[in-house]
């Protein structure tokens, strides 16, 4: 091709590419636009912000190392992002997102319905994102035990919520109430350590919600309803976070306590399995381990998704930009945010096999849902 036309041709294809890029970018521009209240941003292509963002993020301990790998992950990728992530409980997280100094609220358990109340006065609606799924862990002191040979694999949920509830003391009583509590051997004639978490923390409200006591019957008292444990807990060794939780059981005596999966050590722990009862047959099913399989399945008892709460009916871009990669839907690295989830030690939202995203039952459902004043937590 002669060189004057080769010229013309580059020219060309250079202003056609250019036009293409200020469509696109305009099309982004009218998009958020569109679906954003507030002021227009200017993005990219794959509609992140281009200019600086600072996003705050605040609350659940058990949220925490994920968000903050998530955070830190982010910012490489998209050098404009400060991410600040910080921990202090669901409460924390709850109140914090509600009060706007944060905008994210990272929770381990669903709003409570005053909470919620509080969240749609104010705001409207809000956006429940469900990034994750986690099993609150039953764990007990590993020293202690192997010192007096003593061992134990299972109990069901009725033996964990007497425990918690003062009904069982010593960990002999636990076994003289026979093997259809527990399979425990050379018990310990030894107090029990309850070792719980600090008030406001969503592991803990999750714990005392799914730890029912059925003694038979068709319907579970929770812990929280338990008069007996609302008078014992607060006499109970407390542990501020899941770290913390974590080496107090693994440091103290007889102990039992529970903790995010992710925490589990089986360095210092033993974990425990849980046997659920099932309500149609009025019996103990099989006893069921913690496992990434169990808990997606919801076959685990105290299985619960891992929160992000961000006020109003859209996601902010500058946001909503940051919760596509925690959700693995990132147009730019795909599902890498999902892949940290697990890195972490929790589960995934979908992975092979199975999506909760589709789930037609909301308690088991991931991705993000919308709540008004008619769809409560």
């Amino acid at each position: 091709m002669e060189p004057k036309k080769m010229a013309l041709v580059t020219l060309i294809v250079t202003v056609a590419g250019f036009g293409l890029l200020i469509g696109l970018q305009a099309f982004t521009m009218t998009q958020v636009a569109n679906f954003q209240s507030g002021p227009t941003l200017s993005t990219d292509l794959f509609g992140t912000p281009t200019g600086d963002v600072d996003l705050a993020i605040s609350g659940s301990t058990t949220c925490y190392p994920a968000i903050t790998a998530h955070a830190d992950t982010y910012m490489t990728y998209h050098s404009n992002y400060d991410i600040r992530v910080s921990g202090g409980g669901s409460g924390q997280g709850a109140d914090d997102v509600y009060s706007g100094i944060v905008d994210v609220g990272m929770m381990s358990r669903p709003m409570k319905s005053a909470e919620h109340s509080d969240m749609i006065d104010k705001y409207g609606s809000y956006n429940d994102v469900r990034f994750a799924l986690d099993g609150v862990t039953i764990i007990v002191d590993k020293s202690s035990f192997d010192a007096g040979s003593t061992t134990m694999s299972w109990m069901t949920l009725d033996a964990l919520h007497m425990i918690y509830s003062g009904a069982i003391a010593e960990w002999d009583d636990l076994a003289a109430l026979g093997p259809g509590y527990s399979d425990i051997n050379n018990a310990p004639n030894q107090d029990i350590a309850e070792i719980t978490r600090e008030e406001g923390s969503g592991t803990r409200e999750t714990f005392e919600d799914y730890t029912l006591y059925y003694g038979g019957g068709t319907s579970g008292q929770k812990l929280s309803s338990n008069s007996s444990y609302n008078s014992a807990v607060g006499g109970y060794a407390t542990a501020d976070g899941n770290p913390a939780m974590k080496e107090t059981v693994g440091s103290t005596d007889y102990s039992i306590g529970y903790v995010g999966l992710a925490f589990y050590s089986s360095a210092v722990h033993y974990k425990i399995d849980i046997k659920p009862w099932n309500t149609t047959t009025t019996s103990w099913e099989d006893p069921v381990e913690a496992t990434a399989e169990t808990i997606a399945n919801f076959t685990y008892p105290i299985s619960r998704f891992l929160h992000l709460m961000v006020p109003g009916s859209t996601i902010p871009t500058n946001v909503r930009a940051f919760i596509d990669f925690v959700l693995g839907v990132d147009p730019l690295v795909g599902d890498l945010g999902q892949s940290i989830v697990e890195s972490v030690g929790y589960i995934k939202i979908f992975d092979d096999g199975y999506d909760t995203r589709t789930a037609t039952d909301e308690s088991k459902k991931g991705g993000i849902i919308l709540r008004t004043s008619g769809t409560g937590p």
